[in-house]
């Protein structure tokens, strides 16, 4: 933090972004601490590969498995450890913009600790609040070439977490009812939106 606050004020940064810069790293700090923010390669040399897969597993699985909560749907515990094996992670701050309207859409989200705002064209109507254990975006992964429908920002300091849609094609093919339920689903979140 010392570094930072060094090149801050060596860049002449105005109060207001060195104390964003701050709260940043604090956030960050606390995140860290929670054990909330962690990926394979802070495990790797510790653990082989499969137990690296099983700890992630059982960290993100509450989440992951979120989206697959409701009628017609399912997930295997297989398929719950490879998306934990992909899965990366994000600290947005309030305020900051996780998904642009007219964006192309190449990741879907995961609140894992915050809240976010579905925003409309407008960039002030909020259509809907979204908070931990929500997710959002995978209209992009189970679509073709399909842009991002409104704004989504952070109501509150959030970690996300992201999938991105060439990883998670790689693991539909191994999941092909995976990707005829996300269809379905991304195909009447469009018709809510």
């Amino acid at each position: 933090m010392k570094v930072v606050e060094e090149f801050l004020v060596d860049i002449e940064a105005q109060d207001s972004q060195r104390k964003r810069v701050e709260q940043y790293y604090s956030y960050s700090f606390y995140a860290k601490q929670k054990k909330q923010i962690f990926s394979g390669d802070d495990l790797e040399g510790f653990l082989p590969e499969s137990m690296i897969k099983d700890v992630l597993q059982a960290s993100q699985q509450d989440y992951l498995k979120h989206m697959f909560k409701g009628e017609g749907k399912s997930a295997s515990e297989n398929l719950i450890k490879e998306l934990s094996a992909v899965l990366t992670h994000q600290i947005y701050m309030t305020g900051d913009y996780i998904i642009l309207k007219d964006q192309l859409g190449e990741e879907m989200y995961f609140i894992i600790e915050g809240q976010v705002q579905v925003i409309a064209s407008d960039k002030t109507t909020v259509l809907k609040t979204l908070r931990k254990g929500s997710y959002f975006g995978e209209i992009a992964l189970f679509t073709q070439n399909v842009n991002r429908v409104a704004f989504v920002q952070a109501k509150t300091p959030c970690i996300i977490g992201i999938l991105r849609k060439a990883d998670v094609e790689n693991i539909v093919r191994s999941f092909p009812n995976l990707a005829k339920q996300f269809k379905l689903e991304a195909l009447k979140r469009m018709a809510e939106t």
